[in-house]
C-alpha cells in the first residue's frame, strides 16, 4: 500500500531555523505532519495534523515538493509513501518559543539550517532541498528516493 503523507516546512528566517519532529525513541528527524485521510485534501490534512500535534493551525503556503520514498522503517517494515511538502507559517510569536507536542511520542526541535546534517533528517534528500529553498535556489518539484537506489531523483 502507498501511504499519502503531508508535511510542513516551517522556517524561522530571523533565526535561520526550521522546525523538526522526532519520535522520542528514534534517532532520526522529519518534518511535522502526517497521513492524509480518505476524502481529505492535502491542505486540510496538514491543518488537522498541526492542530493534533502542536495545538494550533497556521497558514498553508505553496506546495514546494512531492517526494516518493521507498524504504525499510526502523521496525523492518517495507514502506512506500508519497509526501507533499508545503511551506507553512504561524503567527510571529510562535517562532520565539519551544514547541510542545500534544502527542506523547513526538518532540519538536528548532534546528539551525546549517546543522541539518547532524539531525538525520528523513528522507535524506530533504536537507539539501531545504538549504536550496532557503538560499533562493530553484529545486525540482518531484523526487523519488529508494534505499536500494533503484530509484533516482528526477
Amino acid at each position: 500500500m502507498i501511504e499519502n503523507i503531508v508535511r510542513a516546512v516551517i522556517i524561522n528566517s530571523d533565526k535561520n531555523e526550521i522546525l523538526l519532529a522526532r519520535q522520542k525513541d528514534k534517532d532520526y528527524t522529519f518534518l511535522p505532519g502526517g497521513h492524509i485521510e480518505f476524502e481529505e485534501t492535502a491542505k486540510n490534512a496538514l491543518d488537522r495534523e498541526m492542530v493534533e500535534e502542536i495545538g494550533t493551525e497556521g497558514k498553508v503556503g505553496p506546495l514546494l515538493w512531492t517526494i516518493e520514498n521507498i524504504f525499510i522503517d526502523s521496525d523492518d517494515k517495507s514502506c512506500h509513501e508519497i509526501a507533499y511538502y508545503f511551506l507553512y507559517a504561524y503567527y510571529e510569536r510562535f517562532y520565539n518559543f519551544k514547541v510542545d507536542s500534544l502527542e506523547d511520542h513526538l518532540e519538536f526541535l528548532w534546528v539551525n539550517l546549517d546543522d541539518l546534517e547532524f539531525f538525520n533528517i528523513k528522507p535524506a534528500l530533504l536537507a539539501d532541498l531545504i538549504r536550496k529553498f532557503n538560499s533562493g535556489e530553484e529545486t525540482e518539484n518531484f523526487y523519488s528516493e529508494s534505499e536500494d537506489q533503484n530509484l533516482n531523483s528526477i
